[in-house]
């Protein structure tokens, strides 16, 4: 009665369905999907229109910034510094490394110099500082605080010579211990020779 449409039997319930022209067969259990329809495993989820990430990723809302694993996020408007650097607060001086810092008001000097209670008197280098009351001579006198009994005192520029030595007058000459001291215009002759006095002979045997 239908002889535009394809009749198919079914042997297991023996029944005759009646199929469109076009129509395709498909083995029993099969799931039919509209067309366009994207055929997945079994077990996959699926969402229409998402994006499939791999296992154990993060997701984060859209116009999110990722950084990398391990940075430091800091709020809008900070100052990022190098590693290593000494954070101030505004306004501080920033001074070079091994500086001495000082209380305000201290009065820096030079390096090497010596620093004196105020009120002190600066004297020149090298001279020599006494107390007060002390008694001031002139350069080479001899000081001496006490003096030992039977001590002789002796003007100024003497000649302090060892005890026994002969002291002999100014221009005097010194001759070798053992030396026979003569008057001037004497004659000296050789060991041996005999002396005879003026006016004597002579006679050669």
């Amino acid at each position: 009665m239908y002889p535009s449409h394809l009749v198919l039997i079914d042997p297991l319930k023996n029944i005759a369905l009646k199929l469109i022209p076009g129509s395709v067969v498909v083995p029993p259990g099969s799931v039919v999907v509209p067309p366009g329809s994207v055929v997945v495993p079994p077990g996959s989820v699926g969402f229409s229109s998402s994006v499939v990430v791999p296992p154990g990723s993060v997701v984060v809302p859209p116009g999110s910034v990722v950084v990398p694993p391990g940075s430091v996020v800091v709020p809008p408007g900070s100052v990022v510094v190098p590693p290593g650097s000494v954070v101030v607060t505004t306004g501080s001086v920033v001074v070079p490394p091994g500086s001495v810092v000082v209380p305000p008001g201290s009065v820096v000097v030079p390096p090497g110099s010596v620093v004196v209670p105020p009120g002190s008197v600066v004297v020149p280098p090298g001279s020599v500082v006494v107390t007060t009351g002390s008694v001031v001579v002139p350069p080479s006198s001899v000081v001496v605080t006490t003096v030992p009994p039977g001590s002789v005192i002796v003007p100024p520029g003497s000649v302090v010579v060892p005890p026994g030595s002969v002291v002999v007058p100014p221009g005097s000459v010194v001759v070798p211990p053992g030396s026979v001291v003569v008057t001037t215009g004497s004659v000296v002759v050789p060991p041996g020779s005999v002396v005879v006095t003026t006016g004597s002979v002579v006679v050669t045997f």
